[in-house]
This record gives C-alpha cells, structure tokens and sequence, in this order.
C-alpha cells in the first residue's frame, strides 16, 4: 500500500517487510527508526501514516490507533477528515484506538514524540490482497480514500502514466 501511495501521489515513504532482524514497531533500536529519525530532521514531515495489515477476523475494515488522540499532537481534524474519506470511499466499518499505537515503542509513538502528527492505520487483511476483482476494488478504494486524504491536506500530487503531476 505504501509502494501504491507513493506511486500515486509521489509522497515519501520509507517500509520494512517480513523477516526483519528487528520490529520497529516494538523497538526504538534498529536501522528502521534510525533512518526515520533522520527523515525527520531532514523534511520535517508534515504528518506520518504507520500502514499495517491486520487479520481479517478483526471487526474493522480499518482502525485508526491514535494513542488515545495524542498521536495527532494539536491536528484536531486529523481523524475526522481521515474517517470521512474511508466513508466517502466506501470503508464505513472503522474504528478508533482498537489498537491504540501506545503499547511498545510503536513508530505511531516515536513520530509523534518528534513533534509529527501520526496515526497508525490497521487495514483489515481484506482491504489489502488483490487476490480476486472484489478484493482488487476494495484495494483500489481503500488506497483512493488514503489519497483523497492526502490531496485535501495539499499532500498528494497525483502522478499520471508519464511520472508528471497533475
């Protein structure tokens, strides 16, 4: 998803993959959030999404871990205007702090405590795998809602075939 949103609307983005010699969402100590810290200091981002898959027995198609509304620092319309796209987009099972983002080191925390709104976004394992055309459109709506999000916040320059924006 992070590929897709970065090819899409050219944002930043740094991700790890399965196997990893250390979850940087459990530990500050490894390359993970060394590199992050230096994004950090180098752009000065604006905001942090933290993407996560989470197993589709969970009740939500996505949940929104916001350390109980402290991750978003002063943003108050961080979670509404991120709420109303997944909604506008089709994404109305949502949920609000299932998984907090305030156990372990998570990244959702380290961002925030440098001073970068952030959310930790938990997308059901359904709204991930294209692995038929019903789960192909929940990606692509899943992944047009993160980028409306975006574009409203001036965040996403979409890009077309050619690589220029639009």
């Amino acid at each position: 998803m992070a590929v897709a949103l970065h090819d899409m609307c050219n944002i930043t983005i740094i991700y790890t993959t399965y196997p990893s010699p250390s979850d940087p969402n459990f530990y500050d100590d490894n390359e993970f959030k060394a590199e992050l810290g230096k994004l950090i200091s180098e752009i000065k981002p604006i905001m942090l999404l933290d993407v996560h898959a989470s197993h589709p027995y969970r009740p939500y198609e996505v949940d929104l871990g916001t350390m109980n509304g402290l991750s978003v620092l002063d943003d108050k319309q961080f979670i509404p205007a991120l709420l109303d796209e997944f909604k506008r987009e089709g994404l109305v099972s949502t949920s609000v702090d299932w998984f907090a983002a305030s156990n372990n080191q998570t990244i959702t925390k380290y961002a925030s405590s440098k001073g970068v709104p952030s959310v930790q976004l938990e997308f059901s394992a359904t709204r991930m795998v294209a692995d038929s055309d019903a789960a192909a459109h929940r990606f692509a709506q899943t992944i047009q809602a993160v980028a409306r999000f975006l574009e409203s916040r001036g965040l996403c320059v979409r890009i077309d075939s050619k690589g220029a924006g639009k």
